[in-house]
């Protein structure tokens, strides 16, 4: 399957709104870190921001090339978060891939680009995670990946 660059008409706020309401709405809380922390939560796949990109239906249809759920979810978040949202812009290989369509905002997002600068797998693995304003933030408007992160800084500690 050959992905095209996703250029979604979803702006920074309706992506991370649409990203944090598909998080909370899956009920994902706890730990991950890509390779770090695989014997805590294999099937979790953290953004550099502490969401879970495993539980993302655009990781989900990009990984699987599941069409089905492409048009589906298209539909949904176009109504949810009144955007325009066609069925192939429901891609995304996942935040930490440096190559490959990201779905909306990500390709853009400034914590992903200070942490892929800084070279961590994601926030809670960043010397200054406690005072970076950019992360505080976004992780106190977004429950789930703040739970992650600080899962991730107590794994680090042990």
């Amino acid at each position: 399957m050959k992905v095209q660059p996703n250029h979604s008409s979803l702006s920074r706020r309706g992506f991370l709104t649409t990203t944090a309401a598909c998080v909370t709405t899956a009920g994902m809380m706890g730990a991950g870190c890509m390779e770090q922390n695989k014997q805590v939560a294999p099937k979790k796949t953290l953004a550099m921001c502490g969401l879970d990109c495993a539980v993302c239906p655009a990781f989900i249809a990009c990984k699987t090339d599941d069409q089905a759920l492409r048009v589906k979810t298209a539909a949904e978040w176009s109504q949810q978060f009144k955007v325009t949202l066609k069925p192939e812009d429901i891609n995304c290989v996942g935040c930490l891939k440096t190559q490959g369509v990201h779905i909306g905002h990500c390709s853009e997002c400034a914590i992903r680009k200070c942490g892929l600068s800084r070279k961590v797998r994601n926030c809670a693995l960043c010397p200054d995670y406690s005072s970076c304003e950019k992360i505080g933030q976004f992780v106190a408007n977004v429950p789930p990946a703040k739970a992650n992160l600080e899962e991730v800084r107590q794994m680090r500690q042990r």
